[in-house]
């Protein structure tokens, strides 16, 4: 019984601490319109501020990719060339 006592007594306690958390952040009343506004202001520019960064390494990636393509081809094209080359070569030799 005693036992039972203390876990309620902890219980209350806890919850007592989680509802003034709750309290304390919840907006006071300095927190006017004004200031809401203004920090609403601040948030929209540094988003518009992000995606902009983001669309710029979109931009360098999409660059990058196209850089990436384009050498990948040559190799391939070099790599065919070679090909041709060295089964050439072979055939001349294997001609007797």
């Amino acid at each position: 019984m005693m036992e039972h006592k203390r876990v309620f007594a902890t219980v209350i306690a806890r919850n007592a601490k989680d509802i003034d958390a709750l309290i304390e952040s919840l907006p006071s009343e300095d927190s006017s319109a004004e200031l809401q506004t203004a920090s609403m202001r601040i948030l929209e520019q540094e988003g518009e501020e992000a995606a902009q960064r983001l669309q710029r390494g979109i931009d360098r990636g999409d660059k990058l990719l196209e850089e990436i393509n384009r050498a990948l081809t040559e190799i391939a094209t070099t790599q065919l060339a070679i090909n041709r080359i060295t089964e050439a070569s072979q055939g001349d030799a294997i001609k007797i």
